[in-house]
């Protein structure tokens, strides 16, 4: 399950991000895959802006981000799509609780996200390295 619970930040999305993740979400959708209902959910209630005019410090496709989770525990990853998803890596794939939670997400703001396990959890978005200057 990955239903996100508690308030919800504003969050921003790129016309190109858009796109592409609507496309894996309503196809994993059609296999009943919840974490999909979230994340159109979640691209419905989005500022859509072009990629040009995305502000810096919000997480999109490719964004390296350090998050901290209300446990305490802190983690960097890439935000990546399924095909490209490696957590040994630390590239996490948008079809996770955790990547839902963070596209979007501005550096300093939270949202609360129900894990596999079934457990809340608050995310805050610490620092965002923008995907066209994150290491490959």
């Amino acid at each position: 399950m990955s239903k996100k619970v508690g308030a919800r930040p504003a969050i921003t999305v790129c016309e190109e991000d858009f796109d592409a993740i609507m496309r894996i979400a309503l196809a994993a959708a059609e296999k009943s895959l919840a974490v999909a209902e979230e994340i159109i959910s979640e691209l419905n209630r989005a500022k859509i802006v072009k990629s040009s005019k995305l502000k810096p410090g919000i997480v999109r496709m490719g964004s390296v981000v350090t998050y901290s989770m209300s446990d305490g525990a802190e983690q960097t990853v890439t935000l990546v799509y399924p095909r490209d998803a490696d957590i040994s890596k630390g590239r996490v794939s948008i079809m996770t609780p955790i990547g839902a939670a963070l596209i979007g997400l501005p550096e300093g703001k939270s949202i609360d996200v129900i894990d596999w396990s079934g457990r809340t959890k608050k995310i805050t978005a610490l620092k965002v390295l923008p995907a066209e200057r994150s290491p490959t």
